[in-house]
């Protein structure tokens, strides 16, 4: 986030999986102890059904190949360590493994491009 800071078509929004643990004051202290940028970076939460059925329907955040594989999980959420990059058009772009420091390179190049491509 701090590479993109002040960049008004750059957002971070993070999806809790835990709404009964992560409520608005831990996701807010959460977001204090990580230097987070206010209107920039948005911490989403509410209903467990709703978050879920937003992430799966909306922003996935499993890579295609994953999703194959997942078979039906009910109501459960996978939790990962995905990023997904979505343009101004709500497409997504690309699915990166945020424990991978390549796929994170890669996703700050991809960031780049769509900020000066808009």
């Amino acid at each position: 986030q701090e590479r993109f800071k002040g960049e008004k078509k750059f957002n971070i929004l993070s999806f809790t999986v835990d709404p009964v643990t992560d409520t608005p004051d831990q996701l807010l202290a959460y977001a204090k102890k990580h230097g987070y940028s206010p209107g920039q970076w948005h911490f989403i939460t509410g209903p467990k059904d709703s978050l879920y059925r937003l992430a799966r329907t909306s922003f996935f955040v499993l890579k295609p190949a994953e999703a194959q594989n997942l078979g039906d999980a009910g109501s459960d959420f996978i939790h990962t360590n995905n990023f997904v990059l979505v343009d101004q058009n709500r497409q997504i772009r690309g699915y990166y493994d945020g424990t991978n420091a390549s796929e994170v390179d890669q996703l700050m190049i991809d960031i780049d491009i769509l900020l000066k491509n808009r």
